[in-house]
């Protein structure tokens, strides 16, 4: 490296310019930016209720000639997450994880499924016994 370009990257007294840290910098911030958007994770809210597609969705499934859409990131029905709804009501009261609570109730009537059954019982039982 030339003195010339020793200077414009750490200057005269040796330490580096501010330019040449920005430059280092968003050079860095971009690398991690494409990392980022790969890695998404759901938030709280985005859970993946199951729903009972109808016959014409199924249809539709088989029929259609484009691209398969990107499924979305969602949080599935859990014991973890019934506890963590409870958390935040009682930590901010707000009506918001109630309100998922109460659409988690609609699993205690699935007879295909053990554990939806129980969370869904579960969920109507901490309800009575906390409202």
């Amino acid at each position: 490296m030339g003195a010339g370009a020793r200077d414009r990257l750490f200057g005269p007294s040796g330490v580096e310019s501010a330019a040449a840290q920005v430059r280092r910098t968003d050079a860095v911030a971009a690398g991690h930016d494409r990392q980022v958007s790969h890695w998404q994770l759901p938030t709280l809210y985005q859970v993946s209720f199951d729903t009972k597609s109808s016959t014409w969705d199924t249809v539709r499934s088989y029929v259609t000639f484009s691209k398969q859409l990107e499924k979305e990131v969602a949080l599935e029905p859990g014991p973890e997450l019934l506890d963590t709804y409870w958390g935040v009501y009682f930590a901010n009261a707000t009506y918001r994880p109630i309100s998922r609570i109460i659409m988690m109730t609609a699993s205690s009537k699935d007879d295909s499924s053990v554990e939806k059954l129980t969370l869904g019982s579960v969920a109507k039982y901490t309800l009575a016994s906390n409202g």
